[in-house]
């Protein structure tokens, strides 16, 4: 799956740049659905909240989404 292999890529390569805070956002993110995360993390959709937007833009830019 193509979340599967962005999530691997962002934990290899972008996680270790994450503020604690930032971590605690991206965990929060990781309990949503499958397809809602994918939403999300490939911009189909986007969140009202600036900080998992802020940890979106990181996987994405790391992802390459």
């Amino acid at each position: 799956m193509e979340l599967d292999l962005v999530l691997t890529r962002f934990l290899d390569a972008g996680f270790d740049r994450l503020t604690p805070s930032e971590r605690e956002t991206f965990s929060g993110l990781l309990g949503r659905a499958d397809t809602d995360l994918w939403d999300l993390v490939s911009g189909r959709s986007h969140s009202a909240d600036r900080q998992e937007e802020a940890v979106l833009d990181a996987l994405r830019r790391v992802g390459t989404v």
